[in-house]
C-alpha cells in the first residue's frame, strides 16, 4: 500500500487537574487551518475521500470562505444533501445548522492543505478516508485543525515497523515560502539529527520524519520544529498536523505548542 498522507504521532499523560484547565477547546474558530487535505485516486486504483464536517454553534448566520491549495485538480464533493459540484469558495452554515461535504475521489490525487475562515467561531474537522480499487473502506481517521505555535512538538514512536510523517502549511506566508528546521532528541536529549526543509508559497511540505532524518527510524524521538531561513522566521507559526501509519492502518496525532 502507497502511503501519501502523513502524520507523527504524541503521546501525553494527562492527570485529572488537566481536563479542567481553561485552555480546553472545542475546536471551536473562526480561522481553522487543515495541514493535509488528499482526495482522488492512485494509479494502482487505491483512492482517497476527505470529507469537511462543519457547525454552526452561533445565534447568526455564518460566512465562510474556504479553500484548497494545491498543484492538483479542484475536488468535487457531494453535500449532506445530495448535491455534486465544487464547494462554493464563500458558503453559509445558519444559525445551529450544520454540513458535510464529502469529496468524491474519482479525479486524479492532488494533495495539499485547506483553509477555512469564517465570520464568527466555527466547528470544523476533516475525516480523511481510504479505499482500495472496489470502493472498500481501508481506514479513516478524523483530523481537526491546527493550532499555531512558533515552535512545535511531536513524541513520535517509530518502533516496530511505524512511520510518522509530518504535513506542514498555512496561509501564515502569503505567496513566498519559508523552510521548516526539524531537530530529532532522544528521552536523554541528545541530539539524533536535524534536518532544514523547505515549502513552497501557497502549498504545504508533507514527509516522512524516517527520510527526513533516517537516525529516527524504528526508535523513538521527539521532534520540534520551527520556521527558519528568513528575518521573519522568529515571527511565523507553524501549523502541524500528520498521520501515523501501521501497516496500512492511519490515525491522526495533534502537535504540543512549545511556544506559542
Amino acid at each position: 500500500m502507497k502511503l501519501h498522507i502523513f502524520v507523527i504521532g504524541i503521546v501525553l499523560t494527562m492527570s485529572a487537574e488537566c481536563f479542567a484547565q481553561r485552555d480546553a477547546t472545542d475546536n471551536k474558530a473562526e480561522q481553522h487551518i487543515f495541514p493535509q487535505f488528499a482526495h482522488g485516486r492512485l494509479s494502482d486504483g487505491t483512492f482517497y475521500r476527505s470529507t469537511l464536517m462543519v457547525y454552526n454553534p452561533d445565534a447568526r448566520s455564518n460566512e465562510c470562505l474556504w479553500g484548497f491549495w494545491t498543484s492538483g485538480q479542484e475536488p468535487q464533493f457531494v453535500s449532506h444533501a445530495g448535491q455534486v459540484g465544487y464547494l462554493e469558495e464563500v458558503f453559509t452554515i445558519a444559525p445551529g445548522q450544520w454540513g458535510v461535504f464529502t469529496s468524491t475521489g474519482e479525479q486524479p490525487l492532488a494533495v495539499g492543505h485547506a483553509t477555512l475562515q469564517c465570520d464568527y467561531p466555527m466547528v470544523a474537522q476533516v475525516l480523511f478516508s481510504f479505499y482500495d480499487r472496489n470502493d472498500f473502506k481501508l481506514s479513516e481517521a478524523t483530523v481537526f485543525s491546527a493550532p499555531a505555535g512558533k515552535t512545535v512538538a511531536l513524541i513520535a514512536d517509530q518502533r516496530n515497523g511505524v512511520r510518522l510523517g509530518i504535513a506542514m502549511a498555512g496561509t501564515f506566508v502569503g505567496y513566498f515560502g519559508v523552510d521548516f528546521e526539524l531537530t530529532a532528541t532522544s528521552v536523554d536529549g541528545s541530539v539524533i539529527g536535524r534536518a532544514t526543509v523547505s515549502k513552497p508559497g501557497t502549498g504545504n511540505v508533507a514527509r516522512f520524519l524516517d527520510d527526513l532524518i533516517p537516525a529516527t527510524r524504528n526508535r523513538m524521538a521527539v521532534v520540534s520544529i520551527k520556521a527558519t531561513g528568513s528575518s521573519l522566521a522568529s515571527y511565523l507559526p507553524v501549523y502541524l498536523i500528520g498521520l501515523r501509519y501501521t501497516g496500512g492502518v492511519f490515525t491522526t496525532i495533534p502537535a504540543m505548542i512549545v511556544v506559542p
